[in-house]
């Protein structure tokens, strides 16, 4: 928690240090994410830093993860693919992190569509995010598996889909 308030600080100086720059309101936005606090305002923040920067990926997947958190998974899932189609566009990324954030993207985009109630598209999306073999997003993938928090595709039966994943990533 203290980390977090001398997160909120931090971007509330950037902000006031260079209100063009659309990383201190999606900093400041994360923290009320995190903290599940002032969630109209972290919206506020994260749609002023499209304003600034339109092809803001990061800004989008926050939307999404927000929208998921709150169980409005259509919304999660319009951000999340609002922020796989401006990636490559994205120049706040640098070029090596466009792929992490492609697999990301579809892992999280993969869990509001399983909640939604969509296996072939979210088992896609799974696949989509092995196509990139990116360590951070596998690794956090598999740190859930591990954790046996996968209960999305077990309650929705779909475990041979996603145990063959899983056996994929494994090789």
């Amino acid at each position: 928690e203290k980390k977090l308030d001398i997160s909120l600080s931090n971007a509330q100086k950037a902000i006031e240090l260079n209100p063009k720059s659309p990383l201190g309101y999606l900093w400041k936005a994360r923290v009320h994410i995190l903290q599940w606090t002032q969630l109209d305002e972290a919206e506020k923040l994260l749609k002023q830093a499209l304003i600034l920067h339109p092809n803001f990926s990061t800004a989008y997947e926050w939307l999404g993860v927000m929208e998921q958190w709150k169980w409005v998974y259509s919304k999660s899932i319009e951000y999340f693919l609002k922020s796989l189609e401006v990636i490559p566009n994205d120049i706040i990324l640098m070029n090596h992190e466009k792929n992490s954030n492609i697999a990301r993207v579809n892992y999280l985009l993969s869990i509001s569509l399983a909640l939604w109630k969509n296996k072939e598209m979210a088992i896609h999306h799974l696949q989509q995010m092995l196509v990139f073999k990116d360590d951070v997003s596998l690794s956090m993938f598999m740190s859930e598996i591990k954790k046996e928090n996968y209960w999305v595709f077990q309650e929705l039966k779909w475990m041979k889909d996603f145990e063959e994943i899983v056996s994929l990533l494994k090789k």
